[in-house]
């Protein structure tokens, strides 16, 4: 409207311009209004808090580390053509167990180790049921209602009634690939399994087979990959040996392809079962599987965007060079400081008072050098270290000269022998404790 002014015939502009000015009145005496009622409101939680500062945004979450983990398997068996399956994660002791030639009396069918679900832990196997214990048993029920050729992967969650430490948890990741057709080699495994690790880590990974016992598949074979914490020296994760296992693999058994529907001597078939948790550990350098499942975001922001090399950076500041831009007062509560500027502009996580550092630490002016009477590598400094007080101190140093300033730690002061080592307090000794203590 102001700007429209000039354009109004020149008899009616005093009057718009008392009529825009009124206008004008009104609408500050109703904002300063409204601001005085947040201030008062906001002094009801704190007389500091000051709501017309601007929020802080929320920063922007990411992919958990087992998640990207996850999504990146799957683009690269996409890209190989397998299909992606998923279902859900109870199952019946049928499918975890009966179909994959798991014998009656097999000790994983008991309760401490599936978790079986109450009102349904009882009757025919189709009718008991159970949190999944592995994925095997989802794929024989794939396997069921498609048709061969198969080529497919599925992840997914499991539980395991068993103790948690460092490597185990109650519940945990697993990812499984299944080929099944007609005259697959044992080298197209090979094949898949370099493809998983390559992927993975970006790098040509290291990979040995152990033959191995699994109901479900024949012949079976421990599938282990060289650590990637240590680069295969030995380090708590591996047990100290080097490699760690990640997965079981095989053949599927010719009863488990029966249970599917299919003729073993017709197809056979290369089967993996990747530890999803495991295979994250290595990625990452982890050795605690229990943190990826702790919720601690402390932890997960390090990861961010499943990268540990885009960690959060710290910048340090000093208050000096922030009076440099800033009037703050020499007598400023620091704790204060830094909560208004984590409130205004930027998170302050600590305030570390340097100067703590080099309490009894000043500098002195080296005003003479002797040679020290009873070694001939040593030297006698007198250092002047204030109001003409002179200090004899010995030293070794080659470099030394007359004039020069020096930084003298004085009793009291707590130092490092050339910065290394445990911290050590300066003190005086009387020649009964020196002769003592050589």
């Amino acid at each position: 409207m102001m700007k429209e002014i000039p354009t109004v015939d020149v008899a009616l502009r005093p009057e718009m311009g008392k009529l825009l000015n009124q206008a004008k009145n009104e609408v500050k005496d109703l904002i300063d209004e409204k601001r005085m009622e947040l201030k008062l409101k906001a002094s009801e939680v704190s007389p500091d808090f000051d709501c017309s500062v601007p929020g802080i945004l929320p920063t922007g979450g990411g992919l958990h580390p087992i998640t990207q983990m996850c999504y990146d398997l799957n683009d690269t068996f996409r890209s190989m053509g397998f299909e992606v399956f998923e279902e859900d994660e109870i199952t019946s002791e049928m499918y975890a167990f009966d179909k994959l030639n798991f014998p009656p009396n097999h000790p994983a069918r008991e309760s401490m180790d599936t978790y079986w679900l109450e009102g349904h832990d009882s009757g025919s196997t189709n009718e008991k049921l159970c949190l999944r214990p592995h994925l095997t048993g989802g794929s024989v029920r794939y396997m069921q209602t498609h048709k061969p050729p198969y080529r497919f992967v599925y992840p997914g969650r499991v539980y395991r009634n068993e103790t948690t430490d460092a490597h185990h948890e109650r519940a945990f990741f697993q990812y499984e690939a299944l080929i099944v057709d007609k005259d697959i080699t044992f080298t197209s495994g090979k094949v898949m399994i370099k493809s998983i690790l390559s992927k993975v880590f970006g790098t040509d990974v290291p990979v040995r087979m152990r033959s191995g016992f699994f109901p479900f598949v024949e012949p079976g074979f421990e599938i282990d990959m060289q650590c990637q914490v240590c680069g295969g020296k030995g380090c708590s994760v591996c047990k100290h040996v080097g490699w760690i296992e990640v997965m079981p693999g095989g053949s599927p058994h010719p009863n488990v392809l029966r249970a599917a529907g299919l003729d073993p001597d017709e197809y056979t078939g290369f089967y993996v079962n990747i530890g999803l948790d495991r295979l994250v550990m290595m990625r990452y350098g982890v050795d605690d599987v229990r943190l990826f499942h702790s919720a601690d975001l402390r932890f997960l922001k390090q990861l961010d965007r499943g990268n540990l090399d885009t960690r959060r950076e710290t910048m340090k500041l000093s208050l000096s060079w922030i009076r440099d831009y800033v009037n703050i007062p020499e007598d400023a509560d620091l704790k204060k400081l830094a909560y208004d500027l984590t409130m205004s502009t930027v998170e302050v996580e600590d305030v570390e008072y340097l100067a703590e550092r080099f309490e009894n630490m000043i500098v002195g002016v080296i005003e003479k050098i002797e040679p020290h009477p009873n070694a001939d590598r040593l030297r006698v400094c007198k250092v002047n270290i204030g109001s003409d007080e002179i200090k004899d101190i010995v030293c070794g140093g080659i470099n030394l000269e007359e004039g020069m300033r020096v930084a003298v730690s004085c009793p009291g002061a707590v130092v490092r022998w050339h910065g290394e080592g445990e911290p050590v307090v300066i003190k005086i000794l009387n020649f009964a404790e020196l002769s003592h203590s050589v």
